[in-house]
């Protein structure tokens, strides 16, 4: 792991750009203001891809995920709320375990590892995923990682660097503003 300052719009349409056309119907509401996060960004996109396509499966046709983030006490809290069926409060540690696919028995899409890998590497960025009740029904699931300080450096293997290189601006991919809601663009 590699964290460094990162700009979590940026984060957020590259992994909802990694999932595919069906991410375009995912709804991202991101502050204008909210700072940088410390994370490794390839394995942050990783993890929100992880979690966002879970959100799309589970979401009920015209009900869209919903991508939120907000800053708190020198951390960055992202959510990724959905509208399905949502998980027990007695079942949400269970979800985590590797091998777990509660309500899923009869798909045969992924071995169950999906969220105990997301965990496990949330958690090598010092940050933390917990799953929330989502007002209204469903899930929603929070990743709390740190915020940084400071400006934000690009690290020369990044993706955003190499375009930003290339064009000389950096890299925009979602567009989102003072909170108004957009649809994730690939």
């Amino acid at each position: 792991m590699f964290p460094r300052p990162g700009d979590l719009e940026e984060i957020i349409a590259r992994s909802l750009c990694g999932i595919g056309p069906q991410a375009r119907a995912v709804m991202v509401r991101i502050p204008s203001d909210l700072p940088r996060v410390m994370v490794d960004p390839p394995i942050m996109e990783r993890v929100i891809a992880n979690l966002a396509a879970n959100a799309l499966r589970y979401s009920p046709s015209g009900s869209p995920p919903l991508v939120t983030a907000s800053a708190r006490g020198g951390r960055v809290v992202l959510r990724i709320i959905d509208h399905g069926p949502g998980v027990p409060e007695a079942d949400r540690d269970r979800i985590f375990a590797a091998f777990q696919r509660l309500g899923d028995t009869g798909s045969t899409i992924g071995l169950g590892l999906g969220l105990t890998v997301a965990r496990g590497l949330t958690e090598a960025m010092h940050g933390t995923l917990e799953p929330e009740e989502t007002p209204g029904g469903g899930l929603t699931m929070a990743i709390s990682v740190p915020a940084a300080s400071g400006p934000a450096e690009l690290h020369p293997d990044s993706p955003a660097w190499l375009e930003r290189e290339r064009t000389g601006s950096a890299l925009r991919q979602t567009a989102s503003t003072a909170g108004t809601p957009s649809m994730a663009r690939c």
